[in-house]
């Protein structure tokens, strides 16, 4: 049974994304466009939108925010900004410089992504057990973390373009169908490319 879609588009101001919503609308809406300024606090408002399945926050800038228990660096995706949801889309915006630890981990139905020309650190188990069948790593990157592409069994094609510089130990373990890989990579981690079986 096909799922009807739900819209919406969202100006946000940081640590508000919550309120833009209605607790129906975190339950019903499957494609959401956020534009404006958020914080650490808007990504794990996130969480709550459970038939999610596009997300485009490409025009969005991200701001500092720390409390107690929770830190978000500007311009960074936070750490675990998207854990374990299960969208099959997502738009990144231009302006970060670092996707953070665990932030794509576990995002089974995201099946492609493009990383930003922006970007210059992948940082640990970045996409552990993601479900990207094919990545381009840009030259702008100059780490890729340890395990940062760990356990991704659906991907089949890797570009590493020339000027990243390094690449961490077991970043690629376990990807179990990786056919084509082109590396130009100055640093390869002890065990990057273990268990990659073809």
């Amino acid at each position: 049974m096909l799922q009807a879609q739900v819209s919406k588009k969202v100006v946000c101001s940081p640590g508000k994304l919550s309120s833009l919503l209605t607790p129906a609308e975190d339950t019903t809406i499957t494609n959401l466009q956020i534009t404006g300024t958020m914080d650490v606090r808007d990504f794990i408002t996130t969480y709550s939108f459970t038939k999610l399945d596009t997300l485009d926050i490409s025009t969005i800038n991200i701001t500092e925010y720390s409390s107690n228990d929770t830190v978000g660096v500007a311009n960074e995706l936070p750490a675990n900004a998207f854990h374990n949801e299960m969208f099959a889309s997502v738009s990144l915006p231009n302006t970060i410089i670092a996707i953070g630890e665990d932030a794509f981990a576990g995002c089974f139905n995201l099946t492609s992504l493009t990383i930003p020309s922006s970007v210059t650190i992948l940082r640990d188990y970045a996409f552990d057990d993601c479900g990207l069948i094919a990545i381009n790593i840009p030259s702008t990157v100059q780490t890729v973390g340890y395990g940062a592409f760990m356990s991704c069994s659906k991907l089949t094609i890797l570009n590493i373009e020339k000027g990243v510089q390094s690449i961490g130990d077991d970043c690629f373990d376990d990807c179990i169908n990786l056919q084509t890989i082109a590396i130009a990579a100055q640093k390869i981690g002890e065990y990057a490319f273990n268990s990659c079986l073809n």
